[in-house]
């Protein structure tokens, strides 16, 4: 009985822990908000990081963080400013060994460019400015949001050096008190920018945006170099390290921004032999495969392993929205989430925390914590085409190196302001589907949705005799029927629960739909 009782009381907390939301937080009338964001889990709590400009003072801007319960229930909500005349822009929020936060940025003029420098200060948990620093001369990449912590404790994070523009990995002592500087050098396209940097058993690896890929030491001395094959016109190039220590990354096939961007995601050993590789073509629309429905893949955010060893590819179309792709761990496609996303990362529950903005005054940027194989009002499906990719080939380029470059430490004061917003719930969480196909002359009706046990389909008389089919999420037939009639009930009891994909087929004629058991 005693064990029963603790089961029951474990799975309780479990289930309380379990919480999600999909929220906006406004920002006050007269800020201005960038679309750049990011997120962070620390497990007790979410935070969203970002960067408002006042268009009223010159476009002065400070960083605003809002931290949340798993609920969605605000925390604390703060500005952090750099003074007067003086802005100072988000780019990464990350948690740190002592369980604290490291928040990196630019410090620039007011309403000016280039930027003074590269700006870290390190948070506690109640917001408060612990110490903060700014390199001169240096400025972000754009591409990276990864600052990693070294098994030293030190800090480090990618940076362009504003005068020579190339590709820097800036040290920073735990503690903000001393740093150092090495710039890779004869890399294949000068001064291509940093896109990701993972670290795994004291080794550093690092991608940049051409395709090139480099693994260090610690200290930045360059162990191997590849480069991957990539179409060099608009290229996007991005990785992370399996818990097996394989490498996973994610390209471009085709760049986007011409309504033709479609992606591959690869897999290789730690040593960069291929294991396999799959390219993609999405399309918003089910029954309408034309430019204009294409998932217009412009940007790989980044690929992450989930607590099941699945892979997630987050992806960015040319409209800005967001595109979560998911694999296991053999290359085998799982689901796919549309997802207003521009910014993604997993929490310890296995849920997924995920933030974009509109650039816009008085922005509601969605921040949000959900599953990633639910589907809700705010999101949904993209029609999904794979073949096996052959362009994954990597060649040995023994030409890079990194080399020590001068940099300063300046202590900077960042002053912390509270800031005031009342969460608006966005969008439900447990109900209903949208649907994202574009209309067809022959309109597929299914009810209800979601679906438990009998599912109704209206089908017009087109359809008389023609072929009823369902398919899950993986493109496995799970029922095939002829149609005997205009309304035909089908029992779904024995479905596992899940996303299923209806079609309904006579001679040229054809319409789909999608539904939730």
């Amino acid at each position: 009985m005693k064990q029963l009782i603790t089961f029951i009381l474990v799975f309780g907390f479990n289930t309380l822990l379990a919480q999600q939301f999909y929220n906006y937080y406004p920002s006050a009338l007269n800020q201005y908000v960038y679309s750049e964001t990011d997120v962070l889990e620390t497990g007790s709590a979410c935070y969203k990081i970002e960067t408002e400009s006042n268009i009223a003072m010159n476009f002065h801007s400070n960083i605003r963080i809002v931290k949340a319960r798993p609920n969605g229930s605000i925390i604390w909500i703060k500005r952090y400013d750099a003074g007067i005349d003086s802005s100072v822009v988000a780019t990464s929020i990350t948690k740190t060994l002592d369980n604290n936060i490291i928040v990196s940025g630019i410090l620039d003029n007011d309403n000016s460019f280039p930027p003074i420098g590269v700006t870290v200060f390190k948070l506690d948990t109640a917001g408060a400015v612990l110490w903060s620093v700014v390199f001169p001369g240096f400025r972000w990449g754009y591409e990276s949001k990864h600052t990693i912590q070294l098994p030293d404790s030190t800090y480090a994070l990618d940076a362009v050096s504003i005068a020579t523009f190339k590709p820097v990995v800036i040290k920073l002592h735990k503690n903000g008190t001393h740093v150092s500087a090495k710039s890779f050098q004869n890399t294949i396209y000068s001064g291509d920018p940093i896109t990701s940097m993972q670290i795994k058993n004291n080794t550093v690896s690092i991608a940049f945006k051409h395709g090139e890929f480099i693994t260090t030491d610690t200290a930045c001395n360059i162990l191997t170099d590849k480069k991957y094959n990539l179409d060099p016109s608009l290229p996007y190039f991005t990785h992370t390290v399996t818990a097996s220590g394989d490498y996973v990354f994610l390209s471009d096939i085709v760049g986007g921004g011409v309504l033709t961007g479609r992606f591959r995601i690869f897999r290789t050993t730690s040593s960069g032999e291929l294991i396999w590789a799959k390219n993609l073509s999405m399309w918003t629309s089910f029954s309408i495969h034309e430019p204009y429905t294409l998932f217009d893949v412009i940007q790989g955010v980044e690929v992450t392993e989930d607590t099941s060893m699945n892979l997630v590819a987050h992806l960015i179309d040319e409209g800005g929205h967001g595109l979560a792709v998911t694999f296991d761990g053999n290359g085998n496609y799982i689901a796919n989430k549309l997802m207003k996303a521009s910014a993604i990362t997993l929490c310890d529950d296995g849920d997924f925390l995920f933030a974009s903005n509109s650039q816009s005054s008085n922005s509601l940027g969605i921040f949000a914590k959900q599953a990633h194989y639910s589907i809700n009002d705010c999101d949904s499906l993209a029609d999904v085409i794979i073949s096996n990719g052959t362009d994954s080939a990597s060649v040995v380029v023994p030409t890079a190196i990194s080399v020590s470059v001068p940099i300063a430490l300046t202590n900077y004061p960042i002053h912390v302001f509270n800031g005031v917003s009342v969460p608006d719930p966005f969008c439900p969480t447990t109900t209903g589907i949208s649907h994202l196909f574009t209309p067809n002359e022959y309109e597929l009706k299914i009810f209800p949705n979601p679906a438990s046990n009998i599912l109704t389909v209206n089908i017009l008389e087109d359809f008389a005799n023609g072929e009823l089919r369902i398919t899950n999420i993986a493109g496995e037939v799970v029922h095939l029927s002829i149609l005997e009639s205009t309304a035909p009930m089908i029992d779904i009891s024995g479905f596992p629960k899940g996303v299923y994909i209806i079609d309904v087929v006579k001679q040229n004629k054809k319409s789909r739909n999608k539904f939730i058991k």
